[in-house]
């Protein structure tokens, strides 16, 4: 019912020539964000905004406009009636933004770390782009000194992005130990200097220089150093030529020798036995089928206690090797989608258990379900790993479609490779 006595001006109708628009539309996204309970990714909030621009103002009632140009004054219901009524495809995209789904991602303690304390900047940005939430839990899981997930929410899509977005920011640290002629000092090979400076800039990489503890024994007295280079996921690529390039500037130089095999490491969770095998069983697999060495680090602590480390040495030719051996360890580490269904749902799923039987061996994942906080409501848990992390989207998809259309077709095999 329309307000004849209104306190405030209705809002613009944005045109081609208003420079209220982006003051209206910030207003817009506001009110969606209040709505929906989180922030939106910048591509729904521009499809969301520009389908509301695009309904007729005759069905925008005056009360409602009044309502909106309070800054935020409009309730999901008077939304929702407007939307509804207007633009059949506006609510269709309502109901996607408005969806909901949390993914626990395993991280070592040293990468949650770095995330915590490096990456907050470049983690702010992925949030923003995504619309979604990261949570960094820096207290460990009980029991478990080394594990707490990264738990990302938000809508599915953005959700995943934000989980590979996240995985290509983690750091990769790989070194080589260096002999120095016995006249030179550790200092001759300084990051600082204008040579590294280049390579560094040019290859996106970082170079430490530290005092080695390589076992190595050498006829002549040498400076043992270390040389350790540092990148990101998502910056990997150039790694192997920037190691070549630093290689070369030794030897151009004559700075001494250096060893020719490149290693680096990977911290496991280690309440994840399943990752390389409960006695490390599936580390010899991946070593010959990348022609590396894989050893199990073992400190003094660990030795004392007999407990198990969780960190692996891998040792290689080159960087491609050590590489396609680290990714084949990370590639089972443990990801983990929750979201929740009301009783109605849950009830349906439960009818259909061997119908998500087979969701799960068609896509390599688990399907689980546990109570909610409310007590109409239940969780869905789809567990999976990194390498088939994409297919824990699509596992949920299907769920819905099921609970959507209890009486279509029941869930097919597919027959194709493109989920893996």
């Amino acid at each position: 019912m329309a307000d004849t006595n209104p306190t405030t001006s209705p809002p613009p109708q944005p045109t081609a020539n208003n420079n209220n628009n982006n003051n209206y539309n910030r207003l817009l996204l506001d009110t969606i964000q209040r709505v929906i309970g989180r922030p939106v990714c910048p591509e729904t909030a521009s499809q969301l905004i520009q389908q509301f621009i695009n309904i007729d103002p005759n069905l925008v009632n005056q009360r409602v406009r009044n309502l909106w140009s309070t800054y935020g004054g409009v309730g999901p219901t008077d939304i929702r009636d407007i939307w509804q009524g207007a633009n059949s495809p506006l609510w269709n995209l309502w109901n996607a933004a408005k969806e909901k789904v949390d993914l626990q991602m395993d991280v070592s303690s040293e990468d949650r770390l770095f995330l915590n304390n490096g990456g907050q900047r470049d983690l702010n940005s992925i949030m923003s782009t995504n619309g979604t939430q990261i949570k960094l839990n820096l207290s460990p899981a009980v029991g478990h000194s080394d594990s707490s997930p990264v738990v990302v929410s938000g809508p599915p899509d953005g959700v995943l992005n934000t989980y590979l977005a996240i995985r290509q920011l983690l750091p990769i640290t790989v070194w080589f130990h260096l002999h120095l002629n016995s006249s030179l000092s550790s200092i001759i090979l300084d990051p600082s200097s204008k040579p590294l400076q280049d390579i560094q800039k040019q290859y996106e990489m970082a170079i430490c220089v530290v005092p080695s503890q390589s076992p190595v024994i050498t006829p002549t007295p040498l400076n043992h150093i270390s040389v350790y280079i540092r990148t990101n996921k998502g910056k990997d690529d150039k790694l192997q030529a920037g190691i070549e390039a630093l290689r070369e500037f030794i030897e151009s130089n004559n700075f001494g020798q250096f060893e020719r095999s490149v290693q680096t490491k990977i911290d496991l969770p280690s309440h994840r036995p399943e990752i390389v095998g409960r006695t490390y069983s599936l580390l010899d697999p991946i070593a010959n089928k990348t022609a590396t060495q894989i050893t199990v680090q073992r400190s003094a602590t660990n030795l004392m206690s007999n407990t198990s480390s969780n960190t692996l040495s891998i040792s290689g030719a080159n960087f491609s090797s050590i590489s396609t051996a680290r990714t084949e360890i990370s590639d089972r580490f443990v990801v983990e989608l929750d979201f929740e269904v009301n009783a109605k749902d849950s009830q349906v799923l439960e009818n259909f258990g061997r119908e998500l039987e087979r969701m799960g061996e068609q896509f390599a994942v688990h399907i689980l379900m546990k109570p909610g906080a409310d007590i109409n409501r239940k969780i869905v848990i789809v567990r999976g790993t990194d390498r088939e992390v994409r297919n824990l989207f699509d596992v949920r998809k299907h769920i819905m479609d099921l609970v959507k259309c209890p009486t279509s077709q029941p869930f097919q095999s597919l027959n194709n490779n493109n989920y893996h």
